[in-house]
């Protein structure tokens, strides 16, 4: 999760602005992104595997799926809070 969280790029703008909602960090903001967007991920996947193939399967399409979703959430985050350059 750490290296996912690392790549999703959020601007210190956004992470300043956001900062009034209780986010400690642009670390911990892009750690919350990507718990968001694994949790989704897996609300809306079965996971009932039975054999190491299927597993090895779903972690493919969620290392496929994860930084897209991430984006989403991020510019679900932007959208939520408009920000401004200080």
């Amino acid at each position: 999760m750490s290296r996912s969280s690392r790549h999703v790029a959020v601007g210190r703008s956004c992470a300043a602005g956001v900062e009034i909602r209780a986010i400690a960090s642009v670390d911990s903001l892009r750690e919350d992104i990507v718990e968001a967007a694994l949790m989704q991920l897996f609300a809306s996947s079965d996971l009932n595997l039975r054999h190491a193939a299927d597993f090895r399967h779903v972690q493919s399409e969620f290392a496929r799926a994860l930084f897209p979703f991430c984006v989403e959430w991020l510019a679900q985050v932007e959208e939520r809070w408009p920000l401004t350059p200080s």
